[in-house]
């Protein structure tokens, strides 16, 4: 926890006054296991994956409290559930491939590090097929949603529903798709 902040993270969540993007920058500079950022081909990439999630989680659970934060939706759509088993139900589903070099060491249960190529690009890709998806549910359901609501986060809709399939079809999965095999704290 950093020196200024006394006590527990709620006090972190207090200190933001309501602003997801304070938070989300104390999480991101003040706790080192939320510091995402590997280098790709000698560019650092930031992906801050959970620390997006948990600042989104923070605002869906407060959204009714008097801790509520301002909805910021650049913020909230920068959310990826953070689990490898994400991938595995994008390429269930064929949104992602993968080369046959990288089957082959996934099928085989090789460890990625965090930050090699492959693992970078794995979370990367994912990150932008949901951004892609929300997009392309966007276009589609626009008519639709106008009649029912006026802001539908539609990567929130997608993250949840990659989630809970994840759960429900678990076996399916383990049994059919390959999953990355990597250790960080990061996610």
């Amino acid at each position: 926890m950093p020196y200024y902040i006394v006590g527990s993270f709620m006090e972190c969540v207090k200190l933001c006054e309501g602003k997801p993007l304070k938070l989300l920058d104390i999480i991101m500079n003040e706790f080192e296991s939320y510091q995402d950022k590997p280098i790709y081909e000698r560019e650092k990439v930031d992906l801050y994956t959970k620390a997006h999630t948990l600042v989104s989680d923070i605002w869906f659970y407060f959204k009714e409290h008097e801790f509520s934060f301002d909805y910021d939706s650049n913020l909230m759509e920068s959310t990826m559930f953070a689990d490898y088993r994400i991938s595995q139900v994008l390429l269930h589903f064929k949104v992602l491939s993968y080369s046959k070099e990288l089957l082959t060491r996934l099928e085989k249960n090789d460890e990625l590090n965090y930050g090699s190529k492959e693992e970078i690009e794995i979370r990367s890709c994912s990150i932008f097929a949901i951004k892609l998806l929300a997009e392309e549910m966007q276009d589609v359901c626009h008519d639709l949603v106008k009649k029912i609501e006026k802001d539908v986060n539609y990567t929130i809709i997608i993250d949840n529903f990659l989630w809970d399939y994840r759960q429900i079809y678990d076996q399916l999965l383990m049994e059919k798709q390959p999953l990355p095999n990597i250790k960080c704290v990061y996610y």
